[in-house]
């Protein structure tokens, strides 16, 4: 991907957060729990960063699964972007 493309990731992944810092704000999340949601989505981000480049490879190893919503709503990227 050219840089052009790592941006529009990096600004796609800003508005996601933005969207969740707003939601969660008053939320009443423990704030440990917020914070590991932090640091897994940078992680996230880092990994979409790293396949981004002229010589990354996407890594396909099984995910661990998760809340059922969060799956579903994988899926439903996944089809989105086919179509």
């Amino acid at each position: 991907m050219d840089h052009t493309s790592k941006h529009e990731i990096s600004e796609f992944f800003q508005e996601i957060v933005g969207e969740l810092n707003r939601g969660l704000a008053d939320a009443g999340i423990d704030d440990r729990l917020l914070w590991e949601l932090s640091r897994r989505l940078h992680a996230v981000w880092r990994a979409a960063m790293k396949r981004a480049q002229p010589d990354g490879s996407a890594n396909e190893s099984p995910e661990p699964h998760g809340h059922p919503a969060f799956e579903e709503l994988q899926r439903l990227v996944k089809v989105e972007v086919r179509q």
